[in-house]
């Protein structure tokens, strides 16, 4: 199961906690089963998110820009 996901961007979002630091392996392996189905997987740390939300936000709103080369909040004209 995913974290969070975009389909029209194909973005996991994955929020890590301390125990990913003992299983590289099994989050690499599955990472690289989601690539090889053009999903692209963003690792944001939980306490990242917790203590800097509006800035996780940025950064995950900043790769949906870049994956999909639109903004899905543009600003008026």
């Amino acid at each position: 199961m995913l974290d969070f996901y975009c389909p029209e961007a194909k973005l996991c979002v994955e929020l890590d906690g301390d125990i990913h630091a003992d299983r590289t392996d099994k989050d690499q392996a599955r990472d690289e089963a989601l690539d090889s189905q053009g999903i692209t997987v963003m690792r944001v740390h939980s306490q990242h998110a917790w203590h800097n939300l509006d800035q996780a936000v940025e950064e995950i709103l900043a790769t949906c820009i870049e994956l999909t080369g639109r903004d899905p909040f543009p600003a008026p004209d």
